[in-house]
C-alpha cells in the first residue's frame, strides 16, 4: 500500500497515466483525461480531482519549459486574466459537489472530448471578444473537475494557434491554473497530506511521459495509438457513469 492505495492498482494507474502524458506532450491535452478518471476508480471523486490537478503542475511546468519559445504571450495573458480567478472559484466548489455528480460529469466530459476530437477536423473560429469568456469557462471547469481539455481544445485552436503555439500556450495557462487551485484544494480538504507520496509518484510519471513523447512521437503510428487510448477512455467513461447511476 502507498498512501492507502494498493500497489497492484498503482502499477495499473502508472501505466495508463504514462500513456496519457505521452499523448499530452504531443497533442497539448490528454494528461488529466486519463489520470483523473483512473484515480477516481479507487479514490473519492473530489480527492482524485485534487490529486490529478496537483500532478499536472509538474506536467505543464515541464511542457512550458520544452515549448517556451512558441508561447503566444498575448493569448496567454488574456486567457490567464479570466481562467485563473475562475479556476480558484471552481476549486472551492469541488468539495461541495455530490460524488455522483462529479463522477457523471467526468464521464460525460471524457465522452465529449472524444466527440470533439472526431468533430473538430477544422477548428471552430473563436472571435477575440469571445476568447476571454471561453477561457474563463476553461478555468472554471478545470477548477471544478480538472477536465477542461475539450473546452480548451475548442477555445485555443479556434483562436488560431498553430500546433506548437497551442501546446505551449495551453501548458503555461494550465500551469497557472494548477498553481492557483492548489491552496483552494488544500483549504477545502480535497487534497490531504498523506496523499503527497502519490503526487510525487505521478509527477515523475508525467515528466517521463513528456520526455518519451518528445523522443518517440515521430516513430509511432499515432493514429493507431490514439485509437487504442480512445477505446480505453470509452470504457472508463461508461464505468464512471454506471457508478454515478448506482450511487
Amino acid at each position: 500500500m502507498l498512501a492507502g492505495v494498493p500497489i497492484s492498482f498503482l502499477v495499473f494507474a502508472v501505466a495508463v497515466s504514462y500513456l496519457g502524458f505521452i499523448v499530452s506532450s504531443t497533442a497539448g491535452i490528454g494528461g488529466a483525461l486519463l489520470l483523473t478518471p483512473v484515480l477516481m476508480m479507487r479514490l473519492p471523486a473530489a480527492e482524485a480531482i485534487g490529486l490529478a490537478s496537483t500532478v499536472l503542475i509538474a506536467n505543464n511546468g515541464f511542457k512550458t519549459l520544452v515549448f517556451k519559445r512558441f508561447i503566444d504571450k498575448r493569448a496567454a495573458l488574456i486567457a490567464a486574466s479570466t481562467a485563473l480567478p475562475l479556476a480558484v472559484l471552481g476549486a472551492m466548489l469541488t468539495s461541495r459537489v455530490d460524488e455522483r455528480i462529479l463522477r457523471a460529469a467526468i464521464g460525460v466530459l471524457v465522452l465529449a472530448s472524444l466527440g470533439v476530437e472526431l468533430w473538430l477536423r477544422r477548428p471552430i473560429p473563436v472571435r477575440r471578444a469571445a476568447f476571454p469568456v471561453m477561457t474563463g469557462t476553461v478555468g472554471f471547469v478545470s477548477g471544478l473537475c480538472s477536465m477542461a481539455g475539450p473546452v480548451a481544445a475548442i477555445t485555443f485552436k479556434g483562436y488560431g494557434l498553430a500546433k506548437e503555439q497551442f501546446v505551449s500556450t495551453v501548458a503555461i495557462v494550465a500551469l497557472g491554473m494548477q498553481l492557483v487551485k492548489l491552496p483552494a484544494y488544500m483549504a477545502t480538504g480535497v487534497l490531504h497530506v498523506h496523499e503527497w507520496p502519490l503526487v510525487v509518484l505521478f509527477s515523475a510519471v508525467a515528466l517521463a511521459g513528456v520526455l518519451t513523447g518528445r523522443r518517440i512521437v515521430g516513430r509511432l503510428d499515432v493514429r493507431r495509438f490514439h485509437q487504442v487510448l480512445n477505446v480505453f477512455l470509452v470504457v472508463i467513461a461508461v464505468m464512471l457513469l454506471y457508478q454515478a447511476a448506482r450511487g
